[in-house]
């Protein structure tokens, strides 16, 4: 059993059942009680179902009137992270840098794209595109030479100092909808939202 809480409130429980090739799927609510320690799932159809919640952190399943299952039964779940995914195939557009909102005086967004295969990043820095490596490991970001045209712009300032971040950066934090750059010293350089 594998039960995924979802920030809105929503729950997917995934079953799979010993013995058997079949699996099932269920959706619904869930909420905690925190002073009694009550983690309640509400399915979209059937009865409620309960855990107890215990600081390791783990889950216990109880019975339909809060009392804990037989010992025999296997009715625990410890908590697992879930993997981060990672940049690869993801498109992004700046929307803050050097913690000032960014807005692009030139013709086009600043964007970077990682590339599905992964090790390649490129994108427009507002009026030059670019291209070059990237290595990620675990939450680490950093860039390789980056190589990008020579077109003339009029106004090439913010460019500039796009492509004067990139160097620096060290780690990300990544969400579904945003992506942030530090450097090395975990102060934030960038912001972008997520571009599908």
């Amino acid at each position: 059993m594998t039960i995924t809480l979802g920030s809105d409130g929503s729950y997917v429980m995934h079953q799979i059942y010993l013995g058997r090739t079949a699996s099932l799927d269920e959706h619904g609510k869930w909420s905690y009680d925190a002073p009694h320690a009550l983690l309640t799932l509400t399915p979209d159809k059937g009865p409620p179902e309960l855990f107890s919640v215990t600081f390791t952190p783990t889950l216990h399943m109880l019975d339909s009137a809060g009392h804990p299952l037989p010992s025999q039964l296997q009715s625990t779940l410890t908590q697992v992270q879930a993997p981060v995914p990672a940049l690869a195939g993801m498109g992004w557009t700046l929307v803050e840098l050097g913690g000032k909102p960014f807005a692009s005086a030139e013709q086009h967004a600043v964007t970077m794209q990682f590339d599905a295969g992964g090790g390649r990043v490129s994108g427009s820095g507002g009026c030059n595109r670019y291209s070059g490596p990237y290595v990620e490991n675990g939450d680490n970001l950093t860039f390789g030479a980056l190589a990008s045209t020579k077109m003339m712009c009029a106004n090439i300032a913010g460019e500039d100092a796009y492509f004067a971040m990139l160097p620096k950066v060290a780690s990300f934090v990544r969400s579904r909808e945003q992506l942030t750059l530090y450097d090395d010293r975990g102060a934030a350089l960038a912001r972008f939202r997520y571009e599908k």
